[in-house]
């Protein structure tokens, strides 16, 4: 075996790549082929594509907020204009006009007719002034006309049909009055058939001014009575004042359909009341004092009145009542204010008051009212409304109030189901709405506008307000109402008390474009209470009653402040506050459990938004970006949660299912926490927005599930979250500082920081989770994280850079968990520690931005180092099935360890490209297979080569033997490549070796292997083995030498004797590392069988070989090598022995030169069976040649205990220069035998072999003198020659005892007696000696 031998058991078992040894036959030799390079697997599968992470837009949509109320009725004039409108078709004309009444300018001529037999006053009687009148009329064939004057109390007949005969005999009598007042009375009387006219008399109380006094069956009535006979009286003092005051007394017979009685004032007031039917007896009194005016009537029987007034060509004045009874009074009191008293009471009663300036309305009154009580009063003003209503109840009221003087206000309301009273005030400071009622309205339908602001009024009930200035419109339906208080503003509130609930109510403002709120409730109970102040931060609800939806939003475009708040299942109270800024928080309270509530919040200072379902009691959420966490409390835990912050760069978003009563998240960088992550301020005190969570309760099942961390870590922290209280259904959790966080989809753990640019981002979504943690550590050598949730596969994503551009990160599947994974580095090792959770992706750690990325080895781990011996990177793909409790890879040792393994499919696959930590570059790859299904601990390595040592081992706990290791590496040093294979594999593997001159190899295993293959390449040139039934525990001495010879020093020692097997070597292969100084080296192969324990070949001094094996023989050892000599310089040699018997007269003279060319021998098979011991000597230098003593070995010697030794030889390359002159000489005269031999190259071999017995040489010589024989002289020799078949094998048996054999035959071509003198001469035997035996005369035939 040369040294090369134990180089390749090392080497190989170090750097293993496919076997390139076939089967070899003991008669041929092996093909060596070189190892191919080591295969790169393929490339790791790319990283998925992240999504945006939960926390990237947050803060980005703002509250959808509230938004301007939906317009209805545009700013400006229309509304008032509508009403104008109105008024125009009602008084069909474009301003008040006594048109509506009597003709504005009757004709003259109408024709009277006397009256026979009365004769007309000429004097006066009874104070009764001497006056005329005029009497005018119009008919549907009478055009309006009056006629000339007539004195008073004097009938007169008139014709009003046109036929020329009279119709119908008016009188006017002026008759007493009290005071200041005048009195007229008329009576007009029909002559035949019913008449339809209109009959008025014209009559002058001096000073210009004109009574008009009459009876309307025409215009407004359909026809006369058969006598219609009035007393009206004109208060003259009052008109003085500036005041109208008329009454008027009717008595009809034979009433008409429809009669109206006329009275008024020329220039100043005109009033109709219509009677359907006519009553007999009628009475009516009018006042109109400024702005109030009052209409009071009687009549005998029930009848529908309509009373028509204008006054002064402004006003214009109508009041109708549908079956008046005995008594009705109707009074405007006031500029927007209307009163009714019956004496009974009406179905129907309608007010308009309308008032002209300069040709425009400038105030309006209307009043329709179903079912008048006996009581009435209606009062419209600026600021709104109230009734007051005796008993019946009135069924429905509308009402229309409008003062263009007072800013033009419009009141506008449709009432039902009036109470006793009711009020609704706006009061402008506050911008406030109130409605307050002694008993539920059944329903409220208002406008009112001021300004000619805009309104909002919506289809179902709502009160919203539009204020721009002093413009202002409100508008406000609501059904069942007892009462309501709403307030717009910078603090919206709401509050309702209904009759009967059950209706959606919306509350909608806009004041100033400034303050937009909008109250949203599904259905109303019969109490509820909102309020909203955002300056305050509180939102608070209070209801008498369920809400399945309340609403309630505020925004201030100028500020930023925007503010929505909605809550779901209200049942009795709820009240919220938040805060904003670099600690922003939400506490809700409500002692009845709320199905869901939402707010969404921001302002300059940050944003706010959260959902909760299942509230009961008070929860509380804090996300402090000072402390770096975020706190969520609950008296009891909920159905869902989401919430989201932000302040400033800081965002932290919440999405969460099965929430528990606490639980917390933290982040961080290194040395940024402030606390443990268990660790939690007190809560603030009640009726504070929520500041912090309360602490954990000592030994809470959080707390039992929390991962183990120590103060250390978690100062390096860099993400955790934890349910203190019990798990999280599913939740979402996800802070960032900046818009371009992303996180894997699905349930994953993520976590980036750049300390460089602060940039930070962290995201986790797992379910069932009761801790997670993803932190740096406080060294910055590595990374954990840390999963207690439910058992399902988690994506880690995370990467940490420092500021001097140092990253530890991985994209991986980690799973299932619950489990903790930790990866670091430190002084070139790599440490993956895992708590029963599996890792597969990608990891990097240190200076790894140049490094390429680590290739995908399925079921296994790959590593890729990069960077410089001072900043280190390392990329790794982890894809190592069965949860593997630690593996350490310690990159300058080349050592991978594993810990509590259970290899999945009982397989494990490993591959290194190191250029860096490594001392030596290496790329290395390793296959086991077959492993035990539960693994303690297992230790790959330390595997390398640097310089001329190389080193190889492994060790499994517990103790097992496992199917297959296969090894492959390189270096691109020197072009190394190797590969080995074990099977079976033992617990436990070692392998040291330091090649070159010494060579020491030592292989200490648990147990014995079956079957060891390796292979090595070198520049090149290649040497494998392959053995068999390999012993647990060997070493190897190997020490070359300068002789030439190929077998070096060898010292083989194991626990068994068991070793089986063949070692090629391509010489070349030595040559990489040893050249000797004489000859060359030629390719060896060595074969075993049961090689013994204990095996050493030593090289003595004397060039001698000794082999042994002990305790027991080595069954077979067979060496493939060659032999390359150097050239012996040719010398003479002399040797002369006496004939016996011949008295000195004949001597056997030899002379001649011994020499040798460069000689080989490619193939040098030597086969020893049942050695126990074996020595090789090599043959003496005849004649003190000067030559390498390795030059012997053409005539080695063997001795020893071995069953027998076969020798053969292939590819002779040898040049022996020997010369032999051979003579009988005698002392006198000429010699007698004198032949020449020369023995030159050989390029076939029969190998001689002999003994140590004296034999005699090949053939004798015959002595002649001149051609006459003399005699036959026979030589003996020792060794002496063993007659055999000659051929180029050889066998020896080692019971014949010590042998030499000749490689000097060149296959007959040389006389055989010289070489069997050469072969004595060269004898390392001691005794060997050669003698003439015998002389027998005559010819030697």
């Amino acid at each position: 075996m040369s040294r090369l031998s134990c180089v390749l058991l090392a080497c190989a078992l170090v750097f293993g790549v496919p076997t390139v040894a076939h089967a070899v036959p003991k008669e041929g030799r092996p093909r060596i082929e070189p190892v191919a390079r080591v295969e790169v697997p393929g490339a790791a599968p790319a990283a998925p594509a992240g999504k945006p992470s939960l926390a990237t837009r947050v803060g980005e949509q703002k509250p959808e907020g509230p938004g301007k109320p939906e317009v209805t009725i545009p700013e400006g004039p229309e509304l008032a204009g509508k009403v104008a409108e109105e008024a125009k078709r009602r008084m069909g004309a474009d301003s008040p006009s006594t048109e509506a009444i009597l003709p504005a300018d009757p004709g003259e001529g109408l024709g009277l007719l006397p009256v026979k037999g009365v004769r007309a006053l000429t004097g006066g009687r009874e104070r009764v002034p001497l006056v005329t009148f005029r009497l005018c009329a119009a008919g549907e064939r009478l055009p309006a006309a009056c006629s000339s004057a007539r004195p008073v109390a004097t009938p007169v007949q008139a014709d009003v049909t046109g036929d020329g005969l009279p119709d119908l005999t008016a009188t006017l009598v002026p008759r007493k009055a009290e005071g200041g007042s005048v009195g007229i009375g008329l009576t007009v009387v029909q002559l035949g058939d019913p008449v339809s006219a209109q009959v008025w008399a014209e009559y002058g109380i001096g000073e210009g001014r004109v009574v008009k006094v009459g009876f309307d069956g025409y215009r407004r009535g359909t026809s006369l009575s058969a006598r219609d006979s009035g007393l009206f009286t004109v208060d003259l003092a009052a008109l003085a004042e500036g005041r109208i005051d008329v009454r008027a007394t009717v008595r009809r017979s034979d009433p008409g359909a429809s009669v109206a009685t006329i009275a008024g004032l020329e220039g100043k007031a005109l009033l109709s009341l219509r009677q359907t039917p006519a009553t007999e007896r009628f009475a009516a009194h009018a006042a109109i004092d400024g702005d109030r005016s009052t209409l009071t009537a009687t009549a005998s029987t029930p009848a529908r009145l309509d009373a028509l007034a204008v006054t002064g060509g402004r006003r214009f004045t109508q009041v109708t009542v549908d079956r008046m009874g005995a008594e009705l009074t109707a009074e405007l009191t006031k500029p927007g204010e209307v009163r009714f008293a019956a004496a009974a009471p009406i179905a129907s009663a309608t007010f308009h008051d309308y008032l002209y300036d300069e040709g425009r309305l400038s105030r309006a009154a209307a009043l329709s009212i179903t079912r008048l009580p006996r009581e009435f009063r209606a009062t419209a003003r600026s600021g709104g409304l109230s009734v007051a209503s005796g008993a019946p109840r009135p069924k429905a009221a509308q009402l229309t109030f409008y003062d263009a003087a007072r800013d033009r206000t419009l009141v506008q309301a449709s009432l039902t189901g009036l109470p006793a009273t009711m009020t609704i005030e706006h009061d402008a400071e506050a911008n406030r709405v109130v409605h307050t009622s002694s008993s539920p309205l059944g329903g409220c339908s208002l406008l009112l506008q001021r300004g000619g602001g805009a309104i909002a009024g919506l289809a179902g009930d709502h009160v919203t307000m539009i204020k721009e200035g002093a413009r202002l419109g409100v508008s406000a339906r609501l059904a069942g109402v007892a009462g309501f208080d709403v307030t717009y503003g910078a603090a919206p509130r709401v509050k309702l008390r209904l009759g009967s609930g059950g209706r959606p109510f919306v509350g909608a403002a806009s004041i100033d474009s400034r303050h937009l709120a909008r109250l949203e409730i599904s259905n109303t109970p019969a109490t509820i209470e909102a309020e909203l102040d955002p300056g305050a931060r509180r939102a608070v609800y209070s209801a008498g009653g369920a809400i399945d939806r309340l609403r309630a939003a505020y925004a201030d475009p100028t500020s930023g402040l925007s503010v929505e708040a909605s809550v779901r299942g209200v049942r009795g109270s709820v009240r919220a506050s938040w805060e904003l800024g670099p600690r922003t928080s939400l506490e809700v309270r409500s002692p009845a459990r709320l199905a869901r509530v939402d707010l969404h919040a921001a302002s300059g200072q940050g944003t706010l938004r959260a959902g909760v379902r299942g509230v009961r009691g008070k929860v509380s959420a804090v996300a402090d970006s000072v402390g770096r966490r975020l706190d969520w409390t609950a008296d009891a835990p909920v159905s869902s949660v989401t919430v989201s912050a932000r302040a400033g760069d800081l965002r932290a978003a919440v999405s969460a299912v099965g929430v528990p009563a606490r639980w917390q998240a933290t982040w961080g960088t290194p040395g940024q926490a402030s606390a443990t992550p268990t660790a939690t301020p007190t809560a603030t005190p009640t009726g504070t927005p929520a500041q912090t969570a309360t602490p954990a309760q000592t030994g809470t099942p959080a707390q039992r599930d929390a991962p183990a961390q120590g103060t250390a870590s978690a100062a390096a922290e860099v993400v955790g979250f934890r349910g203190l209280s019990g798990p999280l259904g599913s939740a979402t959790i996800a802070v960032a500082n900046h818009p371009d966080a992303t996180a894997p989809e699905g349930p994953h753990l993520a976590a980036h920081y750049d300390a460089a640019t602060g940039r930070f981002d962290a995201s986790a979504r797992l379910d069932r989770l009761r801790a997670a943690d993803l932190a740096m550590d406080p060294g910055r050598t590595g990374f954990h994280a840390d999963v207690r949730a439910a058992r399902r596969p988690v994506t880690l994503d995370a990467d940490l850079r420092t500021s001097d551009g140092r990253r530890w990160g991985a994209m991986a599947a980690l799973g299932p968990a619950p489990g903790r994974v930790a990866v670091s580095t430190s002084s070139g090792r790599l440490i993956y520690e895992a708590g029963q959770v599996a890792l597969k992706g990608r990891i990097w750690l240190g200076d790894s931005a140049a490094v390429p990325d680590a290739p995908h080895v399925r079921g296994g781990l790959s590593l890729v180092d990069g960077g410089t011996r001072d900043r280190p990177g390392l990329k790794g793909y982890v894809d190592v099935r069965g949860l593997p409790g630690k593996v350490s890879v310690d990159l300058a040792k080349k050592t991978f360890t594993f810990q509590g393994f259970h290899p999945e499919g009982r397989r494990l696959a490993l591959y290194l490209d190191s250029s860096i930590l490594a001392p030596v570059p290496i790329r290395a790859s390793a296959t086991l297979t077959g492993l035990p299904s539960a693994i303690t601990s297992m230790t790959v390595g330390p595997i390398g080569v640097e310089g001329r040592s190389v080193t190889a081992a492994y060790t499994i706990l517990p103790p097992a033997t496992f199917g297959t290791l296969d090894v492959r590496a390189e270096t691109d040093r020197g072009g190394l490549r190797g590969r080995v294979l074990i099977d079976p594999v033992p617990s436990a593997v070692s392998v040291t070796g330091l090649y070159g001159g010494q060579t020491r190899v030592r292989v200490r295993n648990s147990a014995p292997v079956r079957r060891l293959e390796a292979a090595v390449t070198m520049g090149g040139a290649t040497g494998l083995l392959r053995f068999t039934d390999v012993p647990a525990v060997f070493g190897i001495d190997a020490d070359t030498n300068a002789s030439g010879l190929q077998l070096p020093r060898l010292t083989y020692k194991a626990d068994a004797g068991t070793l089986d097997g063949l070692l090629a070597v391509q010489a070349a292969l030595v040559e990489k590392v040893y050249q000797p100084p004489q000859g060359g080296l030629l390719d060896t192969v060595l074969e075993v069988e049961d090689l013994a324990q204990e095996t050493t070949a030593r090289l003595n001094p004397d060039l001698s070989i000794d082999l042994v094996s002990k305790p027991s023989p080595t069954r077979l050892l067979r060496a493939r090598t060659g032999l390359d000599l150097a050239p012996v310089t040719a010398r003479k040699v002399s040797a002369r022995k006496d004939v016996p018997y011949a008295g000195g007269f004949l001597a056997y003279q030899l002379d001649g030169s011994f020499g040798m060319g460069r000689s080989r021998i490619d193939d040098l098979t030597l086969a020893v069976h049942g050695m126990s011991w074996l020595r090789v000597r090599p043959g003496k230098l005849p004649f003190g040649v000067s030559a390498p003593p390795a030059a012997g070995f053409v005539s080695p010697g063997f001795e020893g205990g071995y069953d027998r030794l076969v020798l053969r030889t292939a590819g002779v390359d040898l040049r022996p220069d020997v010369r032999m002159d051979v003579k009988v000489t005698r002392s006198v005269g000429a010699d007698v035998f004198d032949e020449s031999v020369r023995i030159g190259p050989v390029t076939s071999l029969w190998l001689r072999r002999y003994d140590q017995r004296m034999r005699p040489i090949s053939s004798r010589q015959a002595v002649k003198a001149g051609s006459v024989p003399l005699a036959c002289v026979g030589v003996e020799a020792k060794p002496g020659l063993v007659p055999a078949r000659r051929g180029g094998a050889l066998t020896l048996r080692g019971a014949d005892g010590p042998q030499v054999v000749s490689l000097l035959d060149a296959g007959g071509q040389t006389p055989g007696y010289a070489l069997d003198l050469l072969t004595s001469f060269m004898s390392p035997f001691p005794g060997a000696d050669w003698k003439v035996s015998s002389v027998n005369p005559g010819t030697c035939d």
